[in-house]
């Protein structure tokens, strides 16, 4: 295959699947990438031989271009790589199938109303732990006091040293 014929069968299977922008820059691309590594001095052949099928080449571009025009749209996944899902779902998320890297992450997304109710619960879990040491202070007066004179005791000796 030579350059022309790869160029053209590119140009070809990306006609009509992407804008033109995308399918100028594309071309653009592989066309300074072949000339470099000719200018290398490699052989045209090698380099067509490396690149492969431009029907495999343009599949690629074509799916990167659908992927990019679903996370505009706010599915799929973004740049930051975290994947979009419904709200109130619970999905694992690896950067690369089968490679885990810091152990993988969940992600879990709530609408506002279960923030709210998230909200109401650590406040419920602070007022029952707040009223458990004032019962616990009402109860043992004595242990509180003994408490606070031996952590001054303590303190004052941590000082002399």
């Amino acid at each position: 295959m030579t350059k022309q014929d790869f160029l053209s069968g590119l140009e070809r299977a990306l006609s009509g699947e992407v804008s033109q922008q995308v399918l100028m820059e594309n071309m653009k691309y592989y066309r300074d990438y072949i000339d470099g590594e000719l200018r290398r001095g490699r052989s045209e052949n090698d380099v067509m031989e490396e690149l492969g099928s431009p029907r495999l080449i343009a599949r690629s571009i074509i799916d990167a271009a659908e992927a990019e025009e679903e996370e505009e749209a706010g599915y799929g996944y973004s740049r930051q790589n975290i994947f979009r899902q419904p709200e109130g779902s619970y999905e694992e998320y690896e950067e690369e199938p089968g490679r885990r890297e810091n152990g993988g992450f969940h992600v879990f997304r709530t609408n506002s109303s279960g923030c709210l109710w998230i909200a109401v619960i650590v406040v419920l879990i602070l007022v029952l732990a707040v009223s458990m040491v004032i019962r616990f202070v009402y109860a043992f007066p004595g242990l509180v006091i003994a408490g606070i004179v031996l952590y001054l005791i303590f303190r004052r000796n941590r000082r002399n040293y």
